[in-house]
């Protein structure tokens, strides 16, 4: 996208879409409150946040003073909670029905081996509670069930084994709270659902948030920017594609950031032509600018793994995704990531937080500040660890393209 230099943002509107969540608009509202303020006494700007008005939806507003402009954002939640709270809530047969289903079609796709290849550490998030649950336990049974037949009749022996089993994965369904087994496994299966195309019960959901970013670009705003986070990225990828296609979004205002996303993820399956035709779509819109922003330290994401390359798609025209990092190690200080409270999922909140020394990723000067996103990172290079490798066995994009 060609920069605008000469164009300060004083109105700005941000679509935030959050990830796999059931907690709702409070629980990002009061994070923004209280890593805006830390934020803005580090970096020297001020900051105050205020509700929305009534019949606004949910969300809030911000007024900033930032490198002595005024800036006057609004916030808007893409809630989609209810979701994530019914899947959350289903039987646990069901669960483990749609969970092993999941994983299959990760086996078969080469997902697995593919991702190991580039990124070991998101094996654990995305591998792990699979294996506990469809081989650990079974294997715990097949243990238990051997030991005790050494002791007592070989059906009492079984059932036994089979109650081990069964105890095992209701202790970890139980404290999902601290192990986030079932939680993760909903995540990665909500994704894999119909083979890495949109769920049915998603669609118009991202329909309407279609529509609420075309009602704000109708608006009088000098930005339109769509936030999505965690598994809220590949999905603002796809509303903000449909938009592009609608014929919406080329007047150089809209912009899209992708904070500790997994995009890959569904375009690594045979399903994924959809997610693939939309990514295609977003990588080459001209008047588009799209930021990818993952680290290292953060497990739970896909981390610099630039979508286009690791897809192979074939975009001479391509212009999107800039894939930087966060880099926790150079932009926190030591005490803050050795913190008992700097955990597994605290660092996969970071980029919504504030940063001891931040760089060139401000999340508070991104969605508050006076510059639009194009403009604030015209001339960046990617992150030198970038990935790029191919690891996808699809490049098919469908009729989407």
């Amino acid at each position: 996208m060609t920069p605008t230099h000469d164009a300060r943002v004083r109105r700005r509107h941000v679509l935030y879409l959050p990830g796999f969540d059931p907690a709702g608009v409070r629980r990002y509202r009061d994070t923004y409150v209280r890593e805006g303020a830390r934020q803005a006494g580090i970096s020297g700007y001020a900051l105050e946040v205020a509700d929305l008005p009534e019949g606004n939806g949910p969300g809030w507003r911000v007024t900033a003073q930032i490198d002595g402009a005024k800036v006057e954002t609004v916030v808007s939640y893409l809630d989609w909670s209810d979701i994530v709270k019914a899947r959350l809530r289903r039987p646990l047969g069901e669960s483990l029905t749609g969970c092993a289903r999941a994983f299959l079609i990760y086996m078969r796709s080469g997902a697995f081996f593919g991702i190991a290849r580039v990124r070991r550490a998101f094996l654990i998030p995305l591998l792990g509670p699979y294996l506990l649950v469809f081989l650990v336990a079974p294997l715990l049974g097949l243990l238990v069930a051997a030991l005790a037949g050494l002791l007592v009749p070989s059906w009492i022996a079984l059932a036994a084994g089979i109650a081990a089993a069964a105890g095992f994965v209701a202790f970890l369904r139980a404290r999902d709270r601290r192990f986030y087994v079932f939680y993760l496994m909903h995540v990665f299966s909500l994704i894999a659902e119909r083979g890495g195309a949109t769920p049915d019960l998603l669609r118009p959901v991202q329909a309407g948030f279609a529509a609420r970013i075309r009602e704000a670009l109708a608006g009088d705003f000098d930005e339109v920017l769509v936030v999505g986070h965690s598994a809220g990225g590949h999905m603002a990828v796809s509303v903000v594609a449909e938009v592009l296609r609608g014929g919406h979004g080329h007047d150089g205002r809209l912009a899209l950031l992708t904070v500790g996303a997994v995009v890959p993820l569904p375009c690594l399956l045979a399903g994924g032509a959809e997610m693939r035709a939309d990514v295609a779509e977003c990588a080459r819109a001209e008047a588009l600018f799209w930021l990818d922003v993952g680290a290292p330290g953060d497990g739970v994401c896909m981390a610099l793994c630039d979508p286009v390359a690791m897809i192979g798609l074939d975009l001479p025209e391509r212009r999107n995704p800039l894939v930087i990092s966060a880099a926790f190690h150079r932009t926190l200080d030591p005490g803050t990531v050795n913190a008992p409270g700097f955990t597994f999922f605290r660092r996969h909140f970071q980029y919504l937080c504030a940063f001891d020394r931040p760089g060139v990723y401000d999340y508070f000067r991104i969605t508050a500040g006076p510059e639009r996103l194009a403009d604030r990172f015209h001339g960046q290079a990617h992150s030198p660890s970038r990935v790029i490798t191919r690891i996808s066995r699809y490049s098919d994009i469908g009729e989407n393209a």
